[in-house]
């Protein structure tokens, strides 16, 4: 048993002790599981037509409440408890969940347990619901989740030096058709794994015939109607669980396109809005998915060692950025906005005020990116 084990069991049975002597619950919303799992009735759909839809918010975020309370049903259901009786415990595993999981910062997991709270608060505060207002788990874990310490991690070591040859091998390793398309994705685009779970079909104009039937709502987007063979990478204000400050349009390179019309022709259709889709539920992708990708093309060769990090999701963003300003020697203003960050950046980084009046669009990467971006050496170009 690990130390951090043996003191959360120290813990609890400290926790444990103050309730006995003081005839209290350590666990008080457990005795309801019974009573929750039975009920035709989901206390979160009540919550979500009751207080949520009265708001009058746009389809988009009343969308990303849903998907804040299916990721915490299915972490609940993994827990093997029902969502409306968690206890502490169950709140921070869900936060590291979302960390590690899937790739969410501080800056998106706080904005989620804000969520799961208003339901609870919620709970408290209705007379048909069993939840008293002397326990609230997700106050409680709120206190106990070491968000400081998730905001001040870097990483020690160096990613490692990829050839272009390693990489277009590593690429080739990977033989379904999903997977290389959105290990691709992140290298031909600089995508972080979380942008590229949420990518919808809307986001995404491609000129092919077939798939323009079969995916009518493709390119639809207001960002990317007016261009063909592009993307549009929301922004973090835009869409919940991306982390760029900027949203951006970038082209599609011939490669590219033909990956992703690979990939739709094949593509369940089930209403999804996603662009991927996960391999058993065939709902929105995890990120954790992306890395194990990852690993199937590039490990062990590129697996963490002394001097270097492994090489996963999040190498894709080092390789473009580094491919675009190092390599081509590209304009970093270009760079900025290909990698969505924000306008003035560099004035802050640099002290150079001038970087703030200064604008790039879809029009100034288009000619560049296309003709200078790289190969990755599958099928014909």
């Amino acid at each position: 048993m690990s130390n951090e084990n043996r003191n959360n069991d120290g813990i609890d049975a400290q926790r444990q002790a103050f309730a006995d002597a003081f005839d209290l619950e350590a666990d008080p919303l457990a005795k309801y599981e019974e009573q929750f799992q039975t009920l035709d009735v989901d206390p979160l759909e009540v919550y979500m037509k009751e207080v949520i839809e009265s708001r009058g918010l746009s389809s988009q975020r009343e969308n990303d409440y849903r998907r804040i309370f299916r990721q915490f049903k299915e972490h609940m259901e993994e827990q093997g408890r029902h969502y409306a009786c968690a206890n502490t415990s169950h709140i921070t595993s869900f936060a590291e969940a979302q960390r590690t999981d899937r790739d969410h910062d501080v800056g998106t997991i706080k904005p989620q347990l804000r969520v799961l709270n208003g339901a609870y608060q919620y709970w408290q505060r209705e007379s048909v619901f069993p939840h008293g207002e002397d326990f609230n788990p997700i106050e409680a874990a709120r206190e106990k989740i070491p968000f400081r310490e998730w905001k001040s991690e870097e990483p020690d070591k160096d990613h490692p030096n990829v050839p272009l040859e390693d990489l277009q091998e590593g690429v080739r390793t990977i033989k379904h058709i999903r997977d290389r398309c959105f290990v691709c994705k992140q290298l031909k685009l600089g995508m972080r794994a979380g942008a590229v779970c949420n990518s919808k079909l809307k986001d995404v104009s491609i000129q092919h015939p077939d798939i323009e039937e079969s995916y009518p709502e493709l390119g639809t987007h207001p960002q990317i109607r007016d261009y063909e063979n592009a993307i549009y990478i929301p922004p973090a204000d835009e869409r919940d669980g991306n982390k760029s400050k900027r949203g951006r349009v970038l082209p599609l390179d011939d490669k590219m396109r033909q990956l992703l019309v690979q990939w739709l022709l094949i593509r369940p259709d089930n209403g999804e809005p996603w662009l991927f889709l996960s391999d058993h539920r065939h709902d929105q992708l995890w990120p954790k998915r992306i890395n194990e990708a990852w690993k199937t093309g590039f490990h062990p060769k590129y697996a963490e060692t002394e001097q270097h990090e492994a090489v996963t999701s999040h190498f894709g963003r080092h390789w473009f950025s580094s491919f675009w300003r190092i390599d081509q020697d590209l304009n970093r203003e270009l760079v900025k906005y290909m990698r969505g960050d924000a306008i003035g950046d560099a004035a802050v980084d640099y002290g150079e005020a001038i970087d703030v009046y200064l604008h790039t669009y879809y029009d100034d990467v288009e000619g560049v990116y296309r003709k200078n971006t790289f190969k990755l050496g599958i099928g014909p170009y």
